[in-house]
């Protein structure tokens, strides 16, 4: 089971292009950590381990 943690950040105001760019970028990055939910976040965002995906 993945869990994920959302830090609060005040937005500037972004259009609904932004808005939906931001989406589907927040969402591959989410499916790829899905495809290694068994590694932990410190493997998937290190430079020498990460996956081509993340």
């Amino acid at each position: 089971m993945i869990i994920n943690t959302y830090n609060t950040f005040s937005w500037s105001n972004v259009d609904k292009e932004q808005k939906d760019k931001i989406t589907k970028i927040t969402q591959s990055i989410l499916d790829a950590q899905n495809l290694y939910s068994k590694r932990s976040l410190a493997d998937l965002y290190d430079l020498l381990t990460m996956p081509q995906e993340c």
